[in-house]
């Protein structure tokens, strides 16, 4: 088992973000994205609310509009997760004490 591969299906990775955030959460599917060096093609994830979430997602998507796919769907739960906690914290709400 990759390091990155920890995750056994995609309702672990919706649990796992529940957990963190409270919201439910799913994966968008691509087949390019959009880089520093130009578009790139093959499977990409992307972390999106199933219903509106508490509006991290609007200030994630402003903030990093073009680093939210990814290659692999535990990567891109990490980078969300991590974005996350900044914003949080960002509010001045501190996550782990």
């Amino acid at each position: 088992m990759e390091m990155l591969d920890f995750f056994k299906c995609d309702e672990d990775f919706n649990n796992y973000l529940y957990v963190i955030t409270g919201f439910s959460y799913s994966f968008r599917v691509t087949s390019s994205r959009q880089t520093e060096k130009g578009e790139e093609y093959g499977v990409f994830y992307q972390v999106k609310p199933e219903t509106k979430d508490d509006g991290f997602f609007d200030w994630y998507h402003f903030k990093m509009p073009e680093r939210q796919y990814f290659r692999t769907k535990t990567e891109a739960v990490l980078r969300f997760t991590m974005q996350w906690l900044q914003w949080h914290r960002s509010k001045g709400l501190n996550f782990f004490k």
